[in-house]
């Protein structure tokens, strides 16, 4: 009784501040332009959807609250405040139409999503043996060694000084020099990762080993240098495998998103424009609307764009995944990939800019529309249903498994997937998970021999 009580006052408590924040909001705007009631209305249930899928995950974080976060910032708050003031990304105006049309797109992913995670009976689970991650003294010696490595190879190739900055501290190149860039900056964050959960587990993992790896960690993934969302994948990830899952205790990690949402991301967005002594000597205030009113959150614009680019010149027809799914092939072999989805529409409608994102119903829709939507959604409703429900069975149990990794790791990835676009998004994921990929396959061919 005391525990259903709980989660009713933190359910509670979650609506109540996420009502007091749409308040805020709709009482700062400056509307500039008028949303026609279909499109209120289509704003309204996608949020209270969003909220309510939100609350009635039992999990203390997964995928699922992810998808669900991308959901209500990028695809409700942001494009109202968006549309309600009059900014367009990339200066480049949506028209009513169009939003409504988006809306409708946003609303059939939800549904499919909605029917097949929560759809159980599908799922066939085989007995497989899971593989644990047992770490003796000498994989314990070899695996800082490669991380003291990887962890030269980027100081020699970007220079100590230009880690920390961020105009330089990033290699530029082809698709493979992209690919392992990111694998070597996350070795070090994955080995931290597991010896961590080793330690929890009981393993003999001296603590000094982990200090050395997040040392290596930070070094070459600085939080000042590279991009939010890299920063976001390695730091959220590391978080989650170093506090204690009491941390996290009922509606905790949503209080913690909600922080950042409502605090951390105002003040972030002021620091862009004053400094310390501006803001104490002025008394600058927070701007809550100001946060959304970026290209950051372009995502609801661009699915706008995707579905006028589409009417305008018809379906790709899969080149786009074909391209998502060949990221390996290099051009000069075979010819076979295309440019990714935001920058082909942009180029197409005559952007000044053109690196822009696509999220991923917008995605599906490009290449099969109505029937890529259905489809996307629900494989990637599946995908996340599987890792959570692996990840949340071994809660009790204590040993480490390879999703004890993966999930942390994923839950910044879910966002950066979601927002696109997908082939630049995946050739990061892939490079990222590669180093994990290869440590697996490497330990299943030890233990077989």
């Amino acid at each position: 009784m005391i525990i259903k009580q709980r989660k009713l006052i933190g359910n509670f408590l979650l609506i109540l501040i996420l009502l007091i924040y749409f308040i805020i909001i709709s009482n700062s705007l400056n509307v500039t332009q008028r949303l026609t009631f279909i499109e209120i209305v289509q704003f309204i249930i996608i949020a209270i959807i969003s909220i309510i899928a939100i609350i009635s995950d039992k999990n203390k974080y997964s995928l699922n609250k992810m998808h669900w976060y991308f959901m209500l910032i990028f695809m409700v708050l942001a494009p109202f405040c968006q549309y309600c003031t009059g900014y367009y990304a990339w200066n480049y105006k949506v028209s009513n139409e169009y939003i409504e049309k988006a809306n409708w797109v946003i609303l059939l992913w939800i549904v499919i999503y909605l029917l097949e995670y929560n759809n159980n009976n599908i799922i066939s689970i085989k007995k497989k043996k899971k593989r644990e991650i047992c770490l003796c003294n000498t994989e314990q010696n070899i695996l800082i060694i490669i991380s003291l490595i990887s962890t030269m190879i980027i100081i020699a190739l970007v220079g100590f000084n230009n880690l920390f900055l961020r105009e330089k501290s990033f290699l530029s190149g082809g698709t493979f020099s992209i690919m392992f860039n990111y694998l070597f900056r996350s070795i070090p964050a994955i080995n931290a990762a597991m010896f961590i959960k080793a330690r929890k587990s009981g393993q003999n993992v001296p603590l000094y080993y982990i200090i050395i790896l997040l040392l290596c960690t930070f070094i070459i993934n600085s939080p000042l240098a590279l991009s939010r969302y890299w920063v976001g994948v390695i730091y959220i990830g590391l978080a989650l495998c170093i506090f204690p899952e009491k941390v996290f205790d009922g509606k905790k990690f949503d209080y913690y998103v909600l922080v950042g949402l409502l605090i951390m991301f105002p003040i972030s967005y002021l620091f862009k424009k004053y400094t310390l002594f501006d803001v104490l000597s002025t008394g600058v205030k927070l701007d809550v609307i100001g946060v959304f009113l970026g290209v950051d959150f372009d995502a609801h614009s661009i699915l706008c764009r995707i579905i006028q680019f589409v009417e305008k010149n018809s379906l790709q027809l899969g080149g786009q995944i074909k391209s998502v799914i060949f990221f390996f092939v290099p051009r000069a072999i075979l010819d076979i990939k295309g440019i990714p989805t935001g920058q082909l529409v942009a180029t197409k409608q005559g952007s000044y800019y053109t690196n822009v994102s696509a999220p991923l119903m917008g995605e599906g829709y490009i290449d099969f529309g109505i029937i890529g939507v259905i489809l996307y959604a629900a494989i990637f409703a599946y995908v996340l249903k599987k890792i959570d429900k692996a990840y949340w069975d071994n809660e009790k149990i204590q040993k480490v498994y390879y999703m004890d990794i993966i999930l942390p790791f994923m839950m910044g990835f879910v966002l950066f997937l979601m927002r696109g676009a997908l082939q630049p998004a995946f050739l990061r994921f892939m490079g990222f998970f590669l180093y994990l990929i290869i440590y697996a396959i490497s330990k299943k061919v030890r233990i077989r021999r």
